[in-house]
């Protein structure tokens, strides 16, 4: 008996160790108990399955173990090797307190799933307090880890361990090739344009419980809005150990796309990547663009892209659960020029064109349309300079660049322009539309800072007129000194 007594105890001491400090000492011979779970991440559902009757003592042991009224008899046969309920108990405490604790705790709940059709479940939610006959129990979530518990005469509370992965998405801009990705600054949001790529982040944590599985699933979908474009070419997948080491993975996954959505799954991680473990995080980064034509542009909307991940939901259930979206933003914006005449700014001119190069030397042109109005999308701050490389038909083109510098801020929504041209005037700054308004004059007169359409040629013939000219005449004074020194030779003889 004395034997029997300190196996018992050892069980006790196993749930002790479960439900850490909150078992609480029980008259011996109680009836029933109560407990409740505690919830970390919103609500869940537990369904609580009694696998051995008992009576548990004052000092915390049990006694008289007991399946009647429990599990079927086919699940006690089917998870244990001995079929004596004293000696189940002690297997399980003993599984329990080793090393590979919660994969144990999770096969056994595949069983008691498997086999739970014919036994007594009640399910109850986090937060709540439920009322449970003595005995030893396992509790089974589909969003959580196993618990197994003791329930006395007094109130077992259980915080519930985390057990849920996460993910977080970071984006940034960079102005082109992988270096410049790779030291980007990442963030919710970025500012990008025409000459800049985006670089995004998407960092996923494996659950607290992920040697319990057998089997993990576990997917990126990732989803941009139709203003931004993924470079399947650029998609790389890593994993970053608890130390911050990382390693790239080059198999294992599939890469896929539909309708634009990106999804990197694995059928079977702990297959794929053998080394993973609780404090690892899989790392998916890629590169994209802005479709000019479909992006937003300004702060009022932005270009969103929103990530989450997919995973092998529960060690019990063969069931895929969901995680928390995590969303970027990619800002962009729009230089608006209006081409009028310098005598009469309600004069609009059509048929300018203009050249806005960035200082990588990357450019964009465009001709203002029968309004006088060019509209220049995809910019991004920075500083630029705004060439006109024709003018108006009629009018002078301007002889040097106009210096354009942006500044945005998307985190405080905001935008301004500077411009330092006496021929060009910022007139109008919309921040929620992304929109910097710009006035650009022309002159039908030549001045020091127009060159008049056809005055090159002009200038030319009015050059060689000039020298025409010249050289007649000097060739009329040299003829006339030749005629006056042959008429002195005359006069001399």
């Amino acid at each position: 008996m004395i034997m029997k007594y300190r196996r018992l105890k050892s069980l006790a001491a196993f749930v002790a160790a479960i439900v850490l400090s909150f078992v609480c000492a029980a008259p011996a011979f109680a009836a029933s108990g109560s407990l409740k779970v505690v919830s970390q991440e919103g609500t869940h559902s537990y369904q609580a399955y009694k696998l051995f009757a008992c009576d548990v003592n004052a000092d915390g042991s049990v006694s008289n173990v007991s399946t009647a009224g429990c599990m079927p008899a086919d699940f006690y046969a089917d998870a244990f090797t001995s079929s004596n309920a004293q000696e189940m108990a002690e297997e399980v405490s003993r599984q329990v307190s080793g090393p590979q604790a919660s994969s144990y705790a999770a096969a056994l709940s595949r069983q008691v799933v498997a086999h739970g059709s014919g036994a007594a479940v009640q399910e109850f939610n986090t937060g709540t307090t439920v009322t449970l006959s003595t005995g030893v129990y396992l509790l089974v979530s589909h969003d959580a880890q196993p618990i197994l518990v003791t329930i006395g005469s007094s109130l077992v509370e259980v915080n519930e361990k985390s057990t849920l992965p996460s993910v977080s998405k970071e984006v940034a801009s960079f102005a082109g090739g992988d270096n410049s990705a790779a030291s980007a600054s990442f963030g919710q949001s970025a500012t990008a344009g025409f000459s800049q790529r985006l670089a995004y982040r998407v960092t996923g944590t494996l659950p607290s419980n992920y040697e319990a599985f057998e089997s993990y699933y576990y997917a990126f979908v990732d989803t941009p809005s139709k203003g931004i474009v993924i470079d399947s070419a650029s998609v790389v997948v890593s994993l970053v150990d608890d130390q911050g080491s990382e390693q790239i993975l080059s198999s294992g996954y599939t890469v896929s796309f539909d309708q634009g959505v990106l999804r990197v799954a694995f059928d079977n991680l702990k297959q794929s990547v053998p080394n993973a473990g609780c404090g690892s995080k899989i790392v998916l980064s890629y590169s994209a663009a802005l479709d000019l034509d479909n992006a937003s542009y300004g702060f009022e909307q932005g270009n969103s892209n929103s990530a989450h991940i997919e995973y092998s939901q529960s060690p019990s259930y063969n069931e895929k659960g969901t995680s928390k979206p995590s969303s970027t933003k990619a800002y962009s914006l729009v230089l608006a020029l209006t081409k009028v005449d310098a005598q009469d700014e309600q004069k609009l001119l059509p048929g300018a064109s203009f050249e806005l190069k960035d200082a990588q030397g990357n450019c964009v042109s465009g001709v203002t349309d029968d309004a006088g109005y060019l509209r220049i999308v995809g910019v991004a701050p920075g500083k630029y300079q705004l060439t006109e490389t024709a003018a108006p038909s009629g009018y002078s083109c301007l002889n040097r660049p106009i210096a354009v510098e942006i500044t945005a801020d998307p985190d405080t929504l905001t935008l301004s322009v500077f411009t330092t041209s006496d021929y060009a005037k910022v007139t109008q700054v919309d921040a929620g539309k992304g929109v910097m308004s710009i006035s650009v004059q022309n002159s039908q007169h030549s001045s020091g800072i127009f060159s008049r359409t056809g005055d090159v040629v002009a200038k030319a013939l009015l050059a060689l007129l000039a020298f025409a000219v010249v050289a007649s005449a000097t060739i009329a004074v040299v003829s006339a000194r030749k005629s006056c020194r042959r008429n002195e030779g005359t006069m001399k003889e």
